[in-house]
């Protein structure tokens, strides 16, 4: 996030949420969220070379 292309006060605005945001439980945010990791994870291990 560069200063330069949305400033400084946006910057500082986006973290703030970002820190205080209260992150869902909802069954379907979980699922979305398991996947992004098991996304994540898969990626990675393609990256190191161990498929």
């Amino acid at each position: 996030m560069g200063a330069w292309i949305i400033g400084i006060a946006v910057a500082r605005e986006v973290l703030d949420a970002f820190v205080n945001a209260k992150f869902s439980t909802d069954p379907d945010f979980r699922r979305r969220v398991d996947k992004l990791g098991e996304m994540e994870r898969k990626y990675a291990r393609e990256l190191m070379g161990q498929s």
